[in-house]
């Protein structure tokens, strides 16, 4: 395997919930944890691709186990590599006096995009104004600075996707809902994402524009990359 891919696929994972911790002995290993057995294959796929260039785990992860939250149990999944050198290289970019900040030399490449949106992204409908067909596009970016979240949207904006920032339970995340470009993100990370992960891609997939007047043009169809008048 391409080591340039596994190390997209790392950089999702950490732009998403994932995490590099220095063990003891001076290297450091590759930890994610995350609410709910579906996500064992994305956890089985990461293990595979640090696998394939020398990052090893134990043979008893990813696994699921089971918690509770006010005295409610729920299963969540998690895994952990071996101490590894290529992890703490890695550790040096994402990590200053021991704090998880985005790495200057990141690029958004589809196969990073797409961990990112596997990991900690949602796409969810909803209805206003009549309009069913109206879909919201996040990334979770709670664990990031303001300054980080800076260079995400700047970055997210250098291949054509503008958003803005909401405040989110815990943090600051990163959104649009606009359709165009949600439609652009989802051609972006589509074919990098894993088949059980397909339930995250909610396009919308029509759209009519409203002109003064009350007149209504439409409507389009999102169709190989652009909107197509029906």
């Amino acid at each position: 395997m391409n080591s340039n891919y596994a190390f997209e696929v790392l950089d999702g994972a950490l732009l998403s919930d994932a995490k590099l911790v220095k063990h003891p002995s001076g290297e450091a290993y590759f930890g994610i944890a995350l609410s709910g057995a579906e996500h064992m294959d994305w956890l089985l796929f990461l293990k595979t691709t640090l696998s394939d260039v020398g990052i090893s785990t134990s043979p008893m992860y990813p696994k699921v186990t089971q918690a509770s939250n006010r005295g409610k149990p729920y299963d969540y999944c998690y895994f952990n590599t071996l101490s590894n050198p290529l992890l703490t290289e890695q550790h040096k970019r994402w990590y200053i006096n021991g704090v998880k900040q985005v790495p200057i030399d990141i690029k958004l490449t589809p196969t990073v995009c797409a961990n990112w949106f596997m990991g900690d992204g949602s796409t969810s409908r909803y209805k206003a104004r009549g309009n069913s067909n109206l879909v919201i596009l996040r990334l979770n970016t709670n664990s990031f600075s303001t300054s980080d979240i800076i260079i995400l949207e700047e970055l997210l904006e250098d291949i054509g996707i503008s958003t803005f920032r909401a405040k989110a339970k815990s943090g600051v995340v990163i959104q649009t809902e606009n359709a165009t470009t949600i439609n652009k993100f989802l051609d972006v990370v589509e074919s990098s994402m894993i088949p059980s992960y397909m339930y995250k891609v909610k396009r919308p997939w029509l759209k009519v524009i409203k002109e003064p007047g009350r007149h209504l043009k439409g409507p389009f169809l999102w169709l190989s990359g652009e909107w197509v008048k029906l």
